[in-house]
């Protein structure tokens, strides 16, 4: 005895039978499906689409970037500070001056390299040295050597028609670049 079973009639049965209870309130009375019922109210409704996460449970925050290409550092345009004016340099040296026990610092100190003209050479037992003229004030003359410092450099070696000065520039990143200028002058009889 073979018995042979037609599952697209059963299917469809089964189906009609989870309608029907589907649509058997609890109470036992019938329902019928309106549109009413079918959905919430079109009132309450966005016509506005938004993509879903594709990680519904992560924390945006926690989320480490992998499109950073490693081994290559970010660069920072590095601008130079502008050095403060004289007057600020002046009385910032002052006070440098009053607090240190030694009192050795040297008055071209308050001077940026770029505001002295050299005026000549002069010879001593320790080395060669120049005479240094500020331009920003009168009547003041500097009497440098090697390794003599200024606000924004140090003078690193002096020959017969040039001076080598180490000149540092504070960059807006905090660090300081160092550049080694010649200065040129004539000598006078």
């Amino acid at each position: 005895m073979s018995v042979n079973f037609d599952f697209g009639k059963i299917t469809t049965i089964g189906l009609g039978v989870a309608l029907g209870l589907l649509l058997v309130s609890v109470d036992g009375s019938a329902q019928t499906l309106t549109p009413q019922t079918v959905g919430p109210p079109a009132s309450i409704l966005s016509t506005d689409y938004t993509e879903p996460k594709s990680q519904l449970f992560a924390d945006t925050k926690l989320i480490v970037n992998t499109n950073i290409r490693e081994g290559r550092p970010i660069e920072v345009l590095a601008t130079a500070i502008t050095p403060p004016s004289f007057e600020e340099r002046d009385l910032a040296w002052k006070e440098r001056r009053s607090k240190s026990s030694q009192s050795q610092l040297s008055a071209s100190e308050k001077y940026l390299v770029s505001e002295v003209k050299v005026l000549g050479l002069y010879q001593k037992p320790e080395g060669q040295g120049v005479f240094l003229k500020p331009t920003i004030t009168a009547g003041a003359t500097i009497f440098a050597m090697v390794g003599q410092k200024f606000w924004n450099g140090e003078i690193k070696r002096i020959d017969k028609d040039k001076i080598e000065v180490e000149l540092r520039t504070l960059l807006s990143t905090g660090k300081i670049k160092t550049e080694i200028q010649t200065i040129p002058f004539t000598r006078t009889k």
